[in-house]
Formats: structure tokens, C-alpha cells, sequence
């Protein structure tokens, strides 16, 4: 599953799976470098060498583009231990009909009948973000309950 900042909703424990499959590849690819490496003797034909030096190089630029894309991941996951414990993140462009949907949870008939649908639901919701933090990730503005 990836995580993008389009997602309506980010759970922190999606954040913390992709993470860890993050790490988890990171140290894989690290692996195989360090045998890669290993395999490299100064016995070998200069072919072989060379081809096995290619390879280091081919790993070695694959994990460094596998570390540029988890450090948007890593960066939200510092993020929601610091604010989102176990509350989920919504997504700013969604928060209006997130404030629409916790008032309907509350209790509140149709929304779509009188008084509900003379609402200002963006002021309602502008209102609500006060007990929310703000956390940026790829750009895009989530709200988290603070």
C-alpha cells in the first residue's frame, strides 16, 4: 500500500507499515551490496571484476534512490509520533466533508434537511481545525486531532 498525499485519510499505522517495509529494503539492498563487495576478489578475471564492480554501482544507485523516496515517509512517520497518537489524518481538501460526517456521527439527522442544510460547513469546519494540528506531507496539508 502506498501512502500518498492524495489519500482522503492516512492512518499512522499504514505510516509505520510503509516505513518499516522501507527499512526493510534499505537493509536488504545493503546486503546485497556488502556481498557484492565480498564476491569482488583480486583472483578474478578483469571481466569478471568489472562486471561485478557494475553491479556494486547498479545497487548502490538503486539504494540511493530507495532511500530519496522513503524520506518523505520517514519525515511523516517523525511527524505522527510527535502528533497523530493513533488518530488519523485528513486530508485538508476533505476536511469540510470530514466536519459534515462527524456532525451526521454525532447524532444529526439528514444533513440535507433543515437546519443542517443552511450550515456554513466550511466555517464549521474552519472552527473544528482548532483542536487540530497541521502536518505537511508531500506538500499537501493533513489535519491530526491534537
Amino acid at each position: 500500500m502506498a501512502i500518498s498525499s492524495s489519500d482522503q485519510y492516512i492512518d499512522p499505522r499504514d505510516v509505520v507499515s510503509e516505513a518499516d517495509t522501507y527499512r526493510d529494503d534499505i537493509e536488504s539492498k545493503q546486503e546485497d551490496i556488502s556481498e557484492a563487495n565480498d564476491d569482488l576478489d583480486a583472483e578474478d578475471a578483469v571481466d569478471e571484476q568489472v562486471e561485478i564492480s557494475e553491479r556494486i554501482e547498479q545497487l548502490e544507485q538503486e539504494l540511493s534512490e530507495l532511500e530519496a523516496d522513503a524520506e518523505t515517509i520517514f519525515e511523516l512517520e517523525r511527524s505522527c509520533e510527535d502528533y497523530a497518537h493513533g488518530e488519523t489524518l485528513i486530508n485538508e481538501e476533505y476536511f469540510t466533508e470530514y466536519a459534515k460526517n462527524m456532525a451526521e456521527d454525532c447524532g444529526s439527522e439528514n444533513l440535507d434537511n433543515w437546519p443542517y442544510n443552511c450550515i456554513d460547513w466550511d466555517q464549521a469546519a474552519q472552527n473544528l481545525q482548532m483542536d487540530y494540528t497541521t502536518i505537511t506531507f508531500e506538500g499537501q496539508d493533513f489535519y491530526v486531532r491534537s
